[in-house]
């Protein structure tokens, strides 16, 4: 990251891309720890390419894991509130004939 000669960091195309994908990688899980291996693995450049992208399939692998268990939950989510709607209108006696 460059600075200004008021010593600000000056952020080009390829820094705020960079730091896009972090911020992607922390969003979808990923520890700071992996964070920081993976930075480190960058840094090394193309001798780590390997190791980058066994880093990213294994945590794409882990994120679809979690999506397919959020989708479960919110399966079951979307039961009892069905449930608790069902229970609201028949204690009303406005039950909606589908």
């Amino acid at each position: 990251v460059g600075r200004t000669t008021g010593n600000q960091r000056r952020y080009d195309a390829a820094d705020l891309a960079w730091l896009e994908f972090l911020l992607r990688l922390r969003e979808t899980g990923m520890s700071i720890a992996d964070m920081q291996r993976f930075a480190q693995l960058r840094a090394e450049g193309n001798v780590s390419v390997a190791a980058r992208l066994a880093m990213l399939r294994e945590h794409r692998a882990e994120l679809g894991d979690r999506i397919r268990a959020l989708r479960r939950n919110a399966r079951a989510l979307d039961d009892k509130i069905d449930h608790y709607e069902r229970l609201l209108d028949e204690q009303s006696g406005t039950e909606d004939p589908k």
